[in-house]
């Protein structure tokens, strides 16, 4: 494809200098880094600018050519492709999309007389839902039949109601390449963009015009910009469109001009008029055609799209009866200086002006502004998936509160009235069952009339997304008397439980009441309301527990009931990273993820919404991958600045400290020199250093104190990851082990640990080689693998050798105390649970043959190492709590050991119940507010008013884990509920779908 000359700058005519003035002063106040604008008129373009700057780090100036990320315009650049296949007879609007599909069908409700038509899809009136999470659902992609079969259904009659629905148009896109036989971006390139001269547009930044691409931004709590990742989706149809402000005059140019331009014909003139018709009505003057939303504004017939995701706040509007339009782009969300320009520069061209301009002059406040408003107020918000009852009650002399659902928010902030509307804000999460979660702010903004209000609540997340939903309300109460204040009510209370409060102190028995996320309340609240009780009487209530290596978060992009065996042991927060981390990311890796910084990580989490809170390490593993690669050699100088430059990122963007796995490559490699210098850049910002020692077994001694050297060298904290001594002959050893550390902590070096409660412990089988084979990587690795050569050699130094990691040494030089799991082999993937030996013996073979097949193909091998005798020393010790070293299970071969299930009810069961080695409050404290501590959650680990409400319910007399090595996934008994952030996410034995959890970022943030 030729790629035009990038279009100049057109100078501003004079009459629209006072929108010059207020896009000048909105980028000035910061309302975003970057806009850019153009104008058509007469069939032309009349103005095009860029103010302010695309990059903020590059100091990029934006032009009208800066490339911008569009969100939903997507939608009426699919739609005329869609029109173009409807003037070619390939598709008939008015046919059903069934027919258009060749694997999963769409599903309409039971009893509808009418299918879902490609006009239906087109004008939102289908009857989907709008599921967003059918594109964000991890690293790939769901394929189009699994995501028909999951989300292809009509939420009513098609036909009978209009509601918003990405997935839609995701299918519109899909059914396109179906027709057409070539990929959605190829179609519109080939038939629309090329045509017409948009030159500078696609579903991804055409190579050569990476420098013109403007960076996305979100806004911190201080207004300061945050700069996040390109949402780029896969998904045809609903997928992002990156363009420009002169591209995007032409493409509104081609639809102010019945389909065609500078004499290139691309719709019908009757197909591009009909995608301007309105089709379906949303409410009172305003509705939707084919792509196009329809409204008449200042009087006057209008089609246009707004779009609006992280990083991006687009409007695109056309007056056909006028023959004018405009584009207006912005590089940072939720931006109202968008759709100001958008009105007053339609005021311009149109001669017109509204009675309430969009940027009114400042206005004195009533002067009690809450009066003619006092009362109690009830109604809906229309979200997308169904209403929301919302209830404000307003006090006479002032302030407000709220009630979203069943939740109790709590106070709104900047309560006021100017002429009749009514505004203020509150951090409470608008909680529906496929919306945005994880939203810490809701804006009300009502109108007054009489006895109703009508608006738009905006639900805001931390810069990355505002959707607007509206409003109606009825006032069904006069004010209290006096203006006084109703009774407390709260989101949750769980009442009549036994308080285990995480301090390690003596229970206790009290009702807690839980408002806005934190814990409002403790003691006899009998007569409070509340949305939602929970009756704990006879049960235990405490903090939710923390699992100190959960390795991984990324599972919850894909599936956040990927946690489900989290939640059943009562996990409500995971420290994520073991050497090993999600970020930051090479170059292809990144591409593959979405995301290659940790800042990026950490914002798509937060936006995605979890499941539990997250903690997030800077893996070693993970940046000397990156800077050196995978051989078995010293970092040039050079490399150490590049990996140091890695963990400051981020540190900076939130993460808690450097994570090593030490017996893996490439990190075995690894110096001790190296470990301090990286250990330090964490230190600068505060963190911790956590590591999975060098040794676990024969030099252990040796390993604990090359992890006390760094700490003191680098001045930073340290915590070891599981604890143990591997080997029979090394078992003695725990003891001085625990001596080193208690030692250590008298000295005033800060020191922590934590364990799993199991004897045999977890690894990939190929760990069981000396970590030289895998020196030149896992191709070489495997070629050694098939060698009857090197396979001997291997066997030699697993029987006899010493001076290293030697797992099979530390399981007694027995295959009958090596579990598999996960074994990828189909020899043998039958026999998962059972030990090597048991799987020789069943097979014929010798035990050998077996390792060595299996390890080719891959399994995770679970060795006998340990003493329980150890295992409880440890967990005597003050300092040391608890994990899973699993993370969320879903689809992990490590899952393959039951701590992934088992770990935190087996201590309640096994360690407290049955032999008594901790009390309950202890236990308790451990998994709570020692790990809190540990992870820089400080609000969190502890039942006491303020804090954030992470609380588990569970049965002390019944709890106890139910996972086995045959079966490692069967979920734990006597957990009752688990809350996180004051929402329940576990009850009845089910994950409930909630995502309140959220990214807890490190000292070292910087916004």
């Amino acid at each position: 494809m030729s790629m035009a000359a990038a279009a100049a700058d057109v100078p501003m005519p004079p009459e629209l200098a006072p929108v010059r003035e207020m896009i000048e002063r909105g980028i000035a106040e910061g309302q975003s880094p970057s806009l850019a604008v153009a104008v058509v008129r007469g069939g032309r373009v009349v103005w095009a600018e860029g103010f302010g700057l695309a990059d903020l780090e590059r100091k990029t100036k934006a032009t009208s050519d800066s490339i911008y990320l569009l969100a939903s315009v997507s939608k009426p650049i699919t739609a005329t492709g869609l029109m173009v296949l409807a003037d070619r007879g390939l598709v008939d609007l008015d046919r059903p999309a069934n027919d258009y599909l060749s694997g999963a069908k769409l599903r309409a409700k039971a009893g509808s007389a009418e299918a879902m038509t490609l006009r239906r899809l087109a004008d939102h009136t289908a009857g989907l839902p709008v599921h967003y999470n059918f594109y964000y659902a991890g690293v790939e992609p769901l394929s189009w039949d699994e995501t028909t079969r999951r989300y292809g259904f009509a939420a009513w009659a098609p036909g009978s109601r209009w509601e918003y629905s990405n997935l839609a148009y995701g299918l519109l896109g899909h059914i396109t390449e179906t027709v057409s036989k070539r990929p959605w971006r190829e179609l519109l390139e080939a038939e629309v963009f090329d045509p017409i001269g948009m030159t500078r547009t696609s579903d991804r930044v055409r190579p050569g015009l990476e420098a013109d691409a403007t960076a996305q931004y979100g806004a911190d709590a201080a207004g300061r910009f945050l700069r996040i990742a390109p949402y780029e989706f896969d998904h045809p149809g609903a997928s992002t469109i990156w363009s420009s402000a002169n591209d995007l005059a032409r493409f509104a140019l081609l639809h102010l001009h019945g389909g065609a331009l500078d004499g290139v014909r691309v719709l019908k003139e009757e197909s591009a008029r009909a995608m301007q018709r309105l089709s379906s009505t949303r409410g009172p003057g305003s509705g939707t055609g084919i792509g196009w939303s329809v409204e008449t504004l200042l009087g006057r017939p209008s089609f246009y799209h707004t779009g609006g995701m992280p990083g991006v706040t687009t409007e695109l509007r056309g007056f056909p009866g006028e023959g004018c339009g405009t584009v207006v782009l912005a590089n940072a969300h939720g931006v109202g200086l968008v759709h100001g320009v958008t009105r007053r520069l339609a005021e311009v061209l149109l001669g017109a002006k509204e009675e309430r301009g969009l940027d009114p002059p400042q206005r004195t406040p009533d002067p009690t502004p809450a009066d003619g408003h006092a009362g109690v107020w009830e109604g809906k918000l229309e979200h997308f998936d169904g209403d929301v009852p919302l209830r404000l009650e307003v006090r006479s002399g002032g302030g407000a509160s709220a009630a979203l659902g069943d939740r109790a928010a709590g106070d709104l902030k900047d309560v006021k009235v100017e002429r009749g509307r009514f505004t203020g804000w509150i951090k409470a999460p608008l909680r529906t069952q496929a919306g945005f979660h994880g939203v810490p702010a809701l804006e009300l903004h009502l109108d007054r009339d009489g006895e109703r209000m009508t608006g738009v609540c905006v639900a805001k997340a931390e810069g990355y997304f505002a959707l607007s939903h509206w409003v109606e309300l009825t006032r069904r109460a006069p004010a209290a008397p006096g203006g006084a204040v109703p009774r407390p009510r709260f989101d949750v209370v769980i009442r009549g439980g036994r308080i285990a409060d995480g301090t390690g102190a003596p229970s206790y028995r009290a009702d807690l009441g839980i408002a806005g996320g934190r814990i409002a309340a403790i003691g006899r609240l009998a007569g409070a309301e509340a949305g939602r009780v929970i009756d704990a009487s006879g049960l235990a209530v405490a903090p939710g527990f923390i699992d100190m290596m959960g390795q991984t978060a990324a599972p919850f992009l894909k599936d956040p009931a990927a946690g489900l065996n989290l939640l059943a042991q009562g996990i409500t927060t995971i420290n994520a990273g073991e050497g090993d981390s999600d970020a930051p990311l090479g170059e292809e890796a990144g591409r593959k993820a979405g995301w290659r910084t940790m800042r990026e990580l950490l914002g798509r989490l937060d936006q995605a919404g979890l499941p539990t809170n997250v903690v997030q390490t800077v893996g070693h593993t993970q940046v000397r991958s990156i800077a050196v690669g995978l051989e078995d050699r010293r970092a040039t100088s050079q490399e150490m600045q590049r990996m140091k430059d890695l963990v400051r990122e981020a540190m900076e963007a939130g993460a808690i400290g450097l994570s090593t796995a030490l017996i893996y490559p490439p990190a075995v490699y690894a110096p001790e020199e190296e470990l301090v210098e990286l250990a330090r850049a964490a230190a600068e910002h505060g963190g911790r250093y956590f590591t999975h020692m060098r040794n676990e077994g024969d030099r252990l001694l040796e390993a604990i104190d090359e992890a006390l050297r760094i700490g003191k060298a680098a001045g930073v904290p340290v915590h070891i990851f599981h604890l143990k001594a591997a080997g029979e002959r090394n078992w003695p050893k725990m003891d001085l082990a625990l001596a080193r550390i208690r030692a250590a902590r008298s000295a005033g070096q800060d020191v922590a640990a934590d364990v799993y409660p199991y004897v045999h412990n977890g690894l990939g089988i190929r760990a069981f080689l000396h970590p030289r084979h895998a020196a030149r990587g896992p191709e070489e690795l495997l070629r050694r693998l098939r060698d009857p050569a090197a396979r001997a050699e291997m066997r030699r130094e697993m029987e006899e050798g010493e001076g290293w990691e030697n797992w099979f040494a530390h399981a007694g030089r027995d295959w009958g105390r090596v579990v598999l799991g996960r074994i990828e082999h189909p020899a043998y993937a039958a026999s998962n649970g059972k030990t090597l030996k048991a799987i020789a013996a069943a097979c014929g073979q010798d035990p050998w043959e077996v390792f060595f097949a299996v390890a080719e193909k891959g399994a995770f091998a679970m060795p006998e190492t340990m003493s329980e005798a150890n295992v409880l020393k440890a967990m005597e010790e003050p300092f040391v709590c608890f994990d899973t070293d699993v993370g969320p299970a879903a689809g992990s071969s490590i899952a393959s050991h039951p701590r992934a299930y088992g770990s935190f009810p087996r201590v309640l069961r096994r360690y407290v119940r049955e032999l008594g080695i901790l009390t309950l409050e202890e236990a308790v404290h451990r998994m709570t507010a020692v790990a809190a501590n540990d992870v820089f959650a400080f609000d969190r680990g502890r039942i006491a008013e303020g804090l954030a409400a992470d609380v588990v319910v569970f049965d002390p007399a019944r709890v106890r884990d139910a996972a086995t090595f045959a079966e490692p996934d069967l979920s734990p008994e006597g957990i009752t509920h688990v809350l996180v952030n004051g929402s329940v996410v576990f009850e009845g034995g089910r994950y409930t779908g909630e995502r309140p959890g959220r990214v807890l970022r490190g000292p070292g943030y910087k916004p």
